[in-house]
């Protein structure tokens, strides 16, 4: 499974600093949700979906829409 990043303002996906491509198969594989949450923050996206990829046909990519607000705080940090 592979964790993108979509612009849905732009139709893109992030590829990486500042460059983002129309091609999901040369999109960055965040590796979890949270890597990508903390990058569409930090991008200022306003509107966005974070896609869980699966590489098995026989499943569907889960796509989940998000937008972030003016008043919204940034992502939650944890400590590890």
């Amino acid at each position: 499974m592979r964790v993108l990043l979509f612009d849905s303002s732009s139709r893109r996906y992030y590829h990486s600093a500042g460059r983002w491509t129309s091609d999901p198969a040369q999109a960055l594989d965040f590796g979890g949700t949270v890597q990508a949450a903390h990058t569409a923050f930090h991008q200022r996206l306003q509107s966005f979906e974070i896609i869980l990829a699966f590489d098995d046909a026989h499943m569907s990519d889960l796509r989940v829409p998000l937008t972030l607000t003016p008043s919204s705080p940034g992502p939650a940090t944890a400590d590890v």
